[in-house]
């Protein structure tokens, strides 16, 4: 879901005529939201994963665009709404943060893994139009050797990118330990 306030704290009921706005990535998956960013000449973009539940669905992670209003931008990968399946064959995932990029490209961040072990760092960057950058690792994702958390508690990852392009994760990373990790441009 996607709320919109006014400055006084009370709902903002001109977006989506609710002051919400609830969306699926697909008619069965869970999901949830991680990062919300203002859109650069309006609207907002964000970002989350799906996930499997009691009636189906799959695992996943996706950018939303909407509008001002709360209208999902059609603009954006033809229906405001841009998902993929993780790069792996590791059926748990979480998705952490995001990076907004001064040219509305997005880095997703999060992590996947087998729910018993700590989770591998995945990271995924959109084109401005809703696609996954080619040049961003391999097919626009990257699951790191960089392993995060322990299995089952929280798990927290933090990001800021950097002026020449690269990006910082500060992360919660295994045995309880603080870590920063350091990325290039491409992933």
């Amino acid at each position: 879901a996607l709320y919109r306030f006014h400055a006084d704290g009370s709902i903002d009921t001109s977006f989506n005529h609710t002051g919400y706005r609830t969306e699926r990535f697909d008619p069965l998956s869970g999901g949830a939201n991680m990062a919300v960013f203002e859109a650069p000449g309006g609207g907002y973009f964000s970002v989350g994963r799906s996930a499997y539940n009691n009636n189906g669905g799959v695992n996943g992670f996706g950018v939303m665009r909407y509008t001002e209003n709360g209208d999902l931008d059609t603009t954006y990968s033809g229906d405001g709404m841009s998902w993929f399946a993780p790069a792996t064959s590791l059926f748990y995932m979480n998705a952490e943060t995001a990076l907004l990029l001064p040219d509305t490209s997005i880095i997703y961040v999060g992590g996947v893994g087998d729910d018993l072990s700590p989770y591998s760092i995945h990271l995924a960057k959109f084109l401005p139009t809703g696609e996954l950058d080619p040049a961003f690792g391999t097919n626009g994702q990257v699951v790191t050797t960089i392993a995060y958390g322990e299995a089952n508690p929280v798990r927290r990852i933090s990001a800021v990118p950097l002026p020449d392009g690269r990006f910082l994760l500060g992360v919660r990373a295994a045995n309880q330990m603080a870590m920063v990790a350091r990325f290039m441009p491409d992933g």
